[in-house]
């Protein structure tokens, strides 16, 4: 008897349910449990390892094991386990291949149909990127669907829903958080409204808070420690399984206790119930915002809701629950088994009586499925898991980087039909324990290039200029932090791996047909650059013209390109990030991510090391060089480092997951762009406090203009495709401009002549030209791959880019936005810094912990 299989690839769990004759059950994929962990980790042997084994190889080799991947889909910057390279494709691919073997051994066949599920807010670049998931696995023609509409169908299957009844579905797992807005109907449910995500946020940020109470509570016995002591590593990912231990119990009790067993020292650090809640209210007012948007979009009214639906682990946090119930006035339902619901509704989402639709005043589209049998290759038909825990995850594929901005090939180029297989291939799958059966089929020859693209094109979220990317084009998580909080070392790919132009216009051939049209607009600053905070909102784009004071055009720097020289070659710390350098050229700041400290460089390139906060990320000083402000990736705090003492003085608290930051040319003032609080904080550094903050979708980085009047903040963009800057009246601290960008927007400076701000669009490849006195966007520069942060020389004549994905420094001439050279720099460069007198500059180059010193003829 054949049957339908529906899997939920989770962010920290992953569950399968079956569909056989009207009935639907789970399948029990763990040892001790119904849903299985979501961790790979790669055995001495080279033995794949998947689930509960790969947990407790986790605990005594951390270094062998990757969590949370899931959240890295996209991402350029590969894993490491146990010194292999993995993306999060592949590693999606090794877990699903497990599911599926399990399933199969346990079923006695493979199923006839496989349905997978994903978060409602990814755009089609990641949706393309997840369809190579179950190819990797062996499977073809499966069916996807966003995990709230398989929540939804569970929920309609289990209660007596009257036709016409409304329900909203809040899914707060492991590493996402979904809302969508359904009502049943004859026959099917109906899809209102467009459904809204928050990307980043689960259960994985609220086990980041109680290990931050934990450091905090503890005086900073985390940040002390070094993590490069296999010791160290070890203790700290025991301390994470009790952070999440001592969250989950603390949605039954009202108190608990955290054990610390660190080398040399043990303790315990109390947390209450309470305590915790404060830790992550923001968080879950977030998602209630979002909710209360996607009822706006739905044209629904809270008192038309029947019940919301809480699904997902994190949904059984009390504060959840209580916070939903008071802004909506209406009763939330939790399910017996919130981690089951999104497998069970997949399951049954082929089945005859269940049928999910866009309704007419829907402005997103829902494929219609297709009951076609599902044809499992090598991996379905395996025998299930291997003795030990290892799962049959068959020969690794090669590497799956993500290509998501095409360049134009030369007139007459062809696309080839594959990709050469890496170098290094051979190896991977002799490593491994192979399944049974022939190898997945390789993928179908690319179409020719078809015309040129429209100046705009719009998708599903928003409008924006159709040169930056293909519609919808996301990355997880851009350079401003290169892993997770203690997450794996990751290194440069070689260039065998490196992701290749042609792939990329394969891959937007093949997402170009999955393209939706909707009409937005974009909001620009008004006609006068006055201080009254009027605003009036137009059409943003090139057409968009403010006629106050405009700036003369910039003519291209005369005589041939400046030169750059490679002086020294600097060991740092571990992953170093961001470079800055003090106001009179004497010295540099480097920050090192991955070992938690500042490098300080002097004149005469000696090096000496700060300890900072958890995973530093930028860093930026003061005008008169007293202060440097660090944010902290890995804590919410921004520390304060006084230059002259070369010791952290303050940590100001400013929220969650703090990237870029700008001071302002008086000094009086940093602004902080925080990623989880979805804000900008404003510090004041007469007080090290936050005096303001300002909202922003998704900030990466900030940069003042000259006069100080305003904060640009570039948007990544998350599930709406390309991302935008923000422009903020420092005088009122409200957002007077949106400008649209290209895909990823990152690091942004202004020119110090006040006339433009760069942005670096990491995904497209491209920087975007603002004109300042219109904010409009004058011009998109081509530079190299993955470009990750950028520098403005002093006389405004020339852009210093870094290429992170082929480790090169592109200049531009910014007089005619044009790139005038293009130089090999070192692995994977990331930050870089011009000296105030236009001569020198540093470059950070993040796979190799070291700094680029070049001289600028």
């Amino acid at each position: 008897m054949g049957y339908s299989l529906g899997v939920d690839l989770g962010t920290t769990f992953a569950a399968a349910a079956i569909s056989r004759d009207d009935q639907v059950e789970m399948v029990t994929l763990g040892n001790r449990s119904v849903v299985m962990p979501t961790v790979v980790a790669l055995r001495e042997d080279g033995t794949v390892l998947t689930g509960e084994a790969a947990v407790r190889r986790a605990a005594s080799n951390p270094d062998r094991a990757a969590t949370g991947f899931k959240r890295r889909l996209g991402d350029p910057t590969p894993l490491l386990l146990g010194g292999e390279r993995y993306t999060a494709v592949e590693l999606l691919s090794i877990v699903l291949r497990d599911v599926l073997g399990r399933v199969t051994s346990t079923e006695g066949t493979p199923p006839d149909r496989v349905v997978l599920t994903h978060p409602a807010n990814w755009g089609p670049f990641r949706r393309g990127l997840f369809e190579e998931v179950p190819a990797l696995a062996g499977l073809s023609d499966i069916v996807t669907i966003t995990e709230p509409e398989a929540a939804a169908l569970h929920y309609a299957a289990s209660r007596e829903l009257a036709d016409g009844q409304v329900v909203a579905v809040y899914d707060l797992g492991g590493g996402t958080f979904d809302v969508t807005v359904l009502r049943k109907r004859s026959g099917g449910i109906d899809i209102l409204g467009v459904p809204e995500g928050i990307e980043r946020l689960g259960g994985i940020d609220f086990d980041e808070a109680v290990l931050n109470h934990v450091d905090n509570s503890s005086n900073g016995a985390l940040r002390e420690l070094d993590t490069r002591d296999p010791r160290v590593m070890v203790a700290l990912a025991r301390l994470r399984q009790d952070c999440v231990l001592a969250k989950e119990s603390l949605s039954t009790d009202t108190e608990t206790v955290v054990p610390v067993f660190l080398p040399g020292r043990h303790f315990e650090v109390p947390i209450t119930r309470a305590e915790f809640e404060n830790l992550v209210r923001a968080q879950v007012e977030s998602t209630v915002g979002a909710l209360s948007r996607t009822l706006r979009s739905a044209q629904v009214g809270a008192a038309e809701l029947s019940a919301v639906l809480l699904v997902g682990g994190s949904s059984r946090i009390p504060l959840v629950a209580r916070m939903v119930s008071e802004e909506l006035g209406r009763p939330t339902v939790v399910d017996t088994h919130p981690k089951y619901a999104v497998a069970l509704g997949a399951a049954s989402h082929l089945g005859p009586a269940t049928a999910v639709s866009a309704s007419p005043r829907s402005t997103r589209a829902t494929p219609e499925p297709t009951p076609a049998a599902v044809s499992l290759a090598s991996g379905a038909a395996a025998a299930g898991p291997s003795a030990g825990g290892a799962a049959a995850a068959g020969p690794v594929p090669a590497p799956v980087a993500p290509f998501p901005a095409p360049s134009p090939l030369p007139d007459g180029a062809e696309y080839p039909a594959a990709e050469p297989t890496p170098a290094d291939a051979p190896a991977r799958a002799a490593a491994v324990e192979p399944m049974a059966g022939p190898p997945a089929p390789a993928p179908p020859a690319a179409p020719p290039p078809g015309p040129d693209p429209a100046p705009w094109a719009q998708d599903d979220r928003g409008a924006y200029p159709a040169d930056a990317a293909p519609p919808g084009t996301e990355v997880a998580y851009p350079p401003e932090s290169p892993t997770g909080p203690f997450d794996l070392p990751a290194e440069p790919p070689p260039p065998s791996e490196r992701p290749k132009r042609v792939r990329r216009a394969i891959l937007l051939a093949a997402l170009a047909a999955g393209v939706l049209v909707i009409a937005t607009a974009v909001a620009v600053r008004d006609t006068s650059h006055g201080s009254g905070g009027e605003t009036s909102s137009v059409q943003a784009g090139p057409s968009a013209v403010r006629t106050a004071n405009p700036p003369a055009p910039q003519a291209p720097s005369d005589g041939p390109p400046p030169s750059v020289v490679v002086t020294a070659t600097i060991p740092v710390g571990q992953q170093p990030g961001r470079v800055a350098i003090t106001p009179d050229g004497g010295r540099a700041y480097v920050t090192n991510f991955g070992s938690d400290t500042v490098t300080v460089l002097g004149s005469k390139l000696g090096a000496e090391t700060v300890r900072v906060s958890r995973q530093p990320s930028v860093v930026a000083i003061t005008p008169n060089g007293k202060f440097a402000y660090v944010t902290g990736n890995g804590s919410a705090d921004v520390s304060v480092l006084d230059t002259a003492q070369r010791a952290v003085v303050a940590a100001v608290p400013v929220g969650q997951r703090p990237s870029g930051l700008a001071v302002t040319p008086d000094g009086r003032h940093v602004y902080v762009a925080v990623q989880a609080a979805a804000t900008v904080a404003v510090i004041d550094t007469a007080t090290n406090t936050v005096s303001a903050t300002v909202h922003a979708s998704e900030p990466a980085a900030v940069a003042m203009s000259p006069d100080g009047r305003y904060a640009y903040v570039t948007n990544f963009g998350v599930g709406i495709g390309p991302g935008n800057v923000s422009v903020i009246d420092t005088a009122s601290n409200t957002v007077t401009a949106t400008i649209p960008t290209g895909v990823t927007p990152g690091s942004i400076a202004s020119s110090p002549d006040g006339t433009h701000v760069y942005v670096t669009n990491f995904s497209s490849d491209t920087v975007t030209v603002i004109d300042t006195a219109s904010n409009a966007v004058t011009s998109t520069v081509q530079v190299g791959q993955n470009p990750a942060n950028l520098a403005v020389s002093p006389d405004s004549q020339h852009v210093f880019v870094t290429n992170q994905n082929d480790d090169t420094l592109s200049v531009l001439d910014a007089g005619s936005d044009t790139v005038a050279t293009t130089v090999p720099i070192g692995p994977q460069p990331n930050g870089v810094a011009v000296a105030p007198d236009g001569h020198s500059g540093y470059v950070t180059n993040t796979g190799a912990g070291t700094v680029t010193a070049f001289k600028i003829g």
